[in-house]
Formats: structure tokens, sequence, C-alpha cells
């Protein structure tokens, strides 16, 4: 379920206590997704990674410093191709160090 369907973005939440406690740049804006896809529950692998590929880009204001270490957060992983799609876009853009984080694996 996403964020206009729930009216917040859990993920989000959680990010945003922990870039509080690590005092790390937030820098939730960094990438937009281009395309609005199917939610990815009902979907096997490779599905998912077809509905997300190229879905997201940086930001049309947002810079990437290649040098930076990146994380992108999510709420649970399953198959990670969101995670894989947005590194994709963060790597077109220059960044050379991206991390992954999550709570749970489903």
């Amino acid at each position: 379920m996403e964020e206009r369907e729930r009216g917040f973005n859990q993920s989000l939440v959680i990010a945003k206590s922990l870039n509080y406690a690590t005092m790390a740049k937030d820098l939730q804006n960094l990438l937009v997704r281009k395309v609005y896809t199917q939610t990815q529950t009902r979907l096997r692998h490779t599905a998912r990674h077809q509905n997300v590929k190229n879905a997201f880009a940086l930001a049309s204001d947002a810079v990437v410093i290649s040098n930076k270490i990146y994380i992108l957060f999510d709420d649970i992983i399953t198959t990670g191709s969101t995670f894989s799609a947005c590194a994709a876009a963060l790597r077109e853009t220059g960044a050379t160090q991206i991390k992954v984080a999550t709570l749970g694996h489903g």
C-alpha cells in the first residue's frame, strides 16, 4: 500500500528518525519517481524488477557528490527491486558508494 493510499509514508517516518539520531544530512528529495508503477505486493521476482526499472531519477535540483556515502532506506526488502532501481539512478549521476538499510525482509 502506497503513501497516496495510506496518507503517510512509514519509510520516511522511520528514515527521518534514523537521520536525526545519526545527524546525517537529509536527502529525502534526492530521487524522484518518474513513473508511478503498480504495487509490488503481488508481483513475482522478475516482474518486480521490470515494474520499477527506470522508475526513479535524480531530482532536477539535486546534486550527487561521488565521494559521499548514500544510504537508501525502505521499511522492508523483498526482492531488492526498488533498491536496485534507486541505486541505478544514483550511479547514473555519479554516486559511487551506495548502501541500503531496512528493518525487515519479506
